[in-house]
């Protein structure tokens, strides 16, 4: 959806010691090549070492959601699963390179039905983020996300008009060789993908209760 407005330079990628991170590294990875893209790979081993959530890699176990029950994620609320300042703390990173590289931009995949859960995906998130940009960037950049007026049901409709590449997609908390399929992300992409041309496109370790 991005490139219908502006013209991609590069991807960012985040390590910061999550379970995920092999998985998602792969997938950004694949999303890059696929669209001719530079990626950008930033550590923050310290942000891993001073957060408190689950999803850091050697924490406690993940939340798990009824697989029978899909609406079950729709309540989440950040909890376990919270990092601290996380968004914040990206944002304001690929902002001082979007700056360095001559760039404007920085896109980010908020949505709506996340934004209720978790506060530093909503609107008023990027609008103060984008204020504080303005005092602090140097030069003019802000944040912009396309999706973040959908749902991930839209998204997906979005995703089937653009034919993007859904085998790179990575939505788990996890980093197995499957994605897990009772984690709350896992959860929520299991809603928007139900009754769609891709649902049997992804595995998942448990599919049904």
């Amino acid at each position: 959806m991005a490139a219908r407005h502006w013209r991609p330079e590069a991807a960012v990628f985040f390590d910061y010691g999550q379970r995920a991170r092999v998985r998602e590294d792969a997938a950004v990875r694949g999303i890059a090549e696929r669209y001719g893209l530079e990626m950008v790979r930033v550590e923050l081993p310290w942000l891993g070492a001073i957060s408190r959530s689950v999803l850091i890699e050697g924490r406690s176990i993940l939340p798990k959601h009824d697989p029978g029950e899909p609406d079950a994620a729709g309540t989440e609320r950040p909890g376990a699963v919270w990092v601290e300042n996380r968004n914040a703390v990206f944002i304001n990173i690929a902002a001082a390179i979007a700056v360095a590289r001559g760039c404007e931009i920085v896109v980010v995949g908020f949505n709506r039905e996340e934004a209720v859960a978790f506060p530093d995906n909503s609107t008023e998130f990027v609008e103060r983020i984008n204020g504080s940009l303005e005092l602090s960037a140097g030069r003019p950049v802000r944040v912009e996300s396309p999706t973040l007026p959908l749902t991930k049901k839209e998204i997906v409709r979005e995703g089937l008009s653009l034919d993007i590449p859904w085998h790179l997609i990575w939505s788990c908390y996890g980093g197995e060789e499957l994605m897990c399929g009772v984690c709350g992300s896992c959860m929520r992409l299991r809603r928007a993908i139900v009754g769609t041309p891709v649902e049997r496109r992804f595995r998942f370790t448990r599919s049904e209760a």
